[in-house]
């Protein structure tokens, strides 16, 4: 009873979740119960990630666009879940400044393929320029499920405000994790 995001917040927190998981149709109807725009307001103020699972699609891949410097291992394991869940690729994104890594970002993220490397599982760098990670974001969110880092010290959080949050959900054709 009472106002649907608040509810499912105060629950959340209450039963200190790792991850709160809603479902919505792809085509763009996003009301739950009445309540407009559910799973982008429970994502944007959500204490714990959320997987918002859009109608039955087959996932190829999951892309990952994590920060690098700061990503925790209770994230990396939802990743591996998902991945056994849907019996899929992983293509982790790395962030450019426009020319080349810095030297700390590519040894973050040869940690990262080595680590997955180590648990069998199939997975690749993909490097993007830092300025166009949201189109970039935007036109992979098609077909790919996309997971996102965004915690609360990650360079992620800061270039997607929730109006961008709330467009990543409403155009993505697939799921989208939000690992906090």
């Amino acid at each position: 009873s009472g106002n649907p995001v608040k509810e499912i917040l105060v629950q959340s927190q209450e039963e200190d979740s790792d991850l709160i998981v809603m479902g919505c149709h792809k085509s763009g109807d996003y009301q739950w119960e009445g309540a407009v725009n559910l799973p982008q307001k429970v994502a944007n103020n959500a204490v714990c990630s959320v997987l918002v699972i859009k109608e039955k699609k087959k996932i190829r891949k999951i892309a990952c666009c994590l920060d690098q410097e700061n990503i925790s291992q209770k994230s990396i394991e939802m990743i591996n879940q998902m991945l056994t869940l849907y019996q899929t690729e992983l293509e982790v994104v790395g962030l450019t400044d426009g020319t080349a890594l810095k030297p700390r970002v590519a040894k973050n993220l040869d940690a990262i393929l080595k680590y997955y490397n180590a648990r069998q599982i199939k997975a690749w760098i993909k490097l993007v320029d830092a300025g166009s990670l949201a189109s970039f974001i935007s036109q992979e969110a098609r077909r790919s499920m996309m997971a996102l880092w965004m915690g609360e010290h990650s360079l992620l959080s800061k270039m997607f405000p929730p109006s961008k949050v709330n467009k990543l959900i409403q155009g993505s054709q697939s799921s989208v994790l939000l690992l906090r």
